[in-house]
């Protein structure tokens, strides 16, 4: 796919692998790999420097994701050599949004001379090209770094377009986000007037990620309403999707592209910006209401269930043992689709990098959710899983799932005491321990339960919206993010058997000791990359 190349650049905006394999040997060419760190060790574009995707984000009191100051992308750019006259190709192994972001960041600053590498590291190794393992550093430039303003639409440049006709507002979030079916800020919907267009759909999965082909893609846009005549402003939540269709738009040939560094987590989260279907956040309040000082039980009462390791009763409660061998079956049937988390679980098994990592689950067992906790498990995680809701199928996988040692507690039973005491039993480890990382779906069972617990046992539980640090556990910093990488890459495929999930399930991840994600935002396990998204 050959497009129209970046300003007077020798090389095109979106270049294919071979083609960037033909000038590695250019001085004037500098490959940047925005990957986990665990994936640029484990393999690299020959010759690439690595940058670390939280260094082009700025955090601040109203959003995480904000455009740093000049200053620091000055620091960023000079420590990793790039000059003005450097042509920069990036790339990522989660089809090229950090990569798009960084870019973005680029022309924004005025630099002439980029390109994004159609696919970044899937279609590299699908190419079957050289892979390097050691480390780049290239020497320290001078690089002045001044924003121009003519890429980045600011919330007050916004308000200002809102009954222009003559802009269009595209919003690259998931259908879920745009609909309020998954509401991450305190105030769901969207910018007043905004059209959809899940980045999602700019991206072959079938062809590692690629981009889908220009035809296809301008038809698309087309037929929503998008026209080159008019400027288009891109937001997602945090400019990590829309940075994406920045690019894509200006691949396109669209003339007048703007995104929104800020995105939707700035303008959610404001109490006064004119919000479309807007839907507050009830959880985030039920949140709020939480954070009240609790008065501290006197000693430490322990809760309703008895520890696995005082108990005569096996480690698991499945309605039925014996249908361990038809769990089995829908088990490979889901296992056979989740391609891209099988890869990874074959990559790492062998180091068992999540090894003394306890994670418990309050979640409907259904089979993909089960290679989920296998592929946990495989990797080195004891995991400890309940379902409250059991139907026919969550009994078969569970039984399936406690035959190979996972220990799972269902229960169909409506009442409290019998929803409760399963769930219980799902977050204590041997030797009385806790878990260090909770998914639940919000049930309420489920969080009455961890707020039981973590009262009695003196822990803060906190979820990922309260700002995330790194787990204190025994897994590695390089094994932190790997960890990250896995839940997004289930989050992808199991939305794939989104049928499966009651429109009610809203899977969230919780943490003693918060996990380092490369956004320093939110973790979650349905419809969404995590809020780096």
């Amino acid at each position: 796919m050959r497009v129209k190349s970046s300003s007077s650049s020798m090389l095109p905006l979106l270049i294919e692998s071979k083609e960037l394999y033909e000038v590695l040997e250019n001085d004037n060419v500098i490959v940047v790999d925005l990957s986990l760190p665990a994936v640029h060790k484990e393999g690299h574009v020959p010759g690439a420097v690595w940058l670390a995707y939280p260094s082009i984000l700025h955090p601040h009191d109203d959003t995480d994701c904000d455009i740093p100051p000049d200053e620091k992308l000055t620091k960023t750019l000079s420590d990793l050599g790039i000059k003005p006259e450097h042509h920069v190709v990036a790339y990522d192994s989660q089809g090229c949004p950090m990569a798009a972001r960084f870019l973005w960041t680029l022309e924004e600053l005025g630099h002439k001379n980029f390109s994004m590498l159609n696919g970044g590291w899937s279609a590299w190794k699908d190419e079957g090209l050289p892979v390097e393992q050691e480390s780049n550093v290239l020497e320290p430039s001078v690089y002045k770094a001044k924003q121009t303003g003519k890429c980045n639409a600011l919330r007050d440049y916004i308000l200002s377009k809102l009954n222009d006709d003559s802009v269009i507002l595209l919003d690259s979030r998931m259908e879920e986000e745009f609909t309020n079916e998954l509401i991450i800020t305190d105030r769901g919907g969207y910018i007043p007037g905004a059209i959809h267009f899940d980045w999602m759909s700019a991206v072959n999965e079938e062809d590692n990620m690629r981009m889908r082909s220009l035809d296809e893609l301008n038809k698309t846009l087309e037929d929503i309403g998008v026209s080159h005549e008019k400027e288009i402003i891109a937001y997602c939540q945090t400019h990590f999707r829309s940075a994406y269709v920045y690019m894509m738009l200006k691949i396109l040939g669209y003339p007048m592209v703007k995104g929104y560094a800020s995105g939707y987590s700035e303008w959610g989260n404001a109490e006064d910006t004119p919000i479309q279907n807007e839907v507050v956040n009830l959880d985030d309040m039920f949140e709020k209401e939480e954070e009240a000082p609790v008065a501290k039980p006197e000693g430490k009462p322990q809760l309703s269930v008895i520890s696995s390791n005082n108990s005569n009763e096996p480690d698991y409660k499945v309605k039925d043992i014996s249908l361990s061998n038809v769990g089995e079956k829908l088990y490979g049937i889901a296992e056979a689709s989740m391609h891209g988390l099988n890869a990874m679980v074959e990559t790492y098994k062998h180091k068992r990098p999540f090894q003394g990592l306890r994670i418990s689950g309050c979640l409907s067992l259904t089979p993909s959710v089960a290679v989920l906790i296998k592929a946990l498990t495989d990797l080195g995680a004891s995991v400890r899983w309940s379902d409250v809701t059991a139907g026919h199928e969550s009994d078969m996988v569970a039984a399936y799932l406690a035959e190979e040692g996972i220990p799972v507690f269902t229960s169909s039973d409506t009442a409290p005491v019998e929803a409760q005491s399963v769930v219980e039993r799902s977050l204590i480890f041997p030797g009385d321990r806790m878990p260090q990382i909770l998914i639940d779906d919000s049930d309420e069972s489920c969080l009455l339960s961890i707020r039981t617990y973590q009262h009695s046992n003196d822990i803060k539980f906190e979820t990922a919206s309260l700002g995330l640090d790194k787990i204190k556990s025994h897994i590695g910093e390089d094994f932190q993010q790997l960890l990250v990488e896995v839940i997004i890459m289930a989050k992808w495929e199991i939305r794939a058997h989104q049928q499966s999930f009651n429109e009610e399930d809203d899977m969230k991840v919780w943490v003693a000791d918060p996990m380092k994600c490369h956004c320093d935002s939110i973790v979650m396990l349905k419809n969404t990359l995590c809020a780096c998204a």
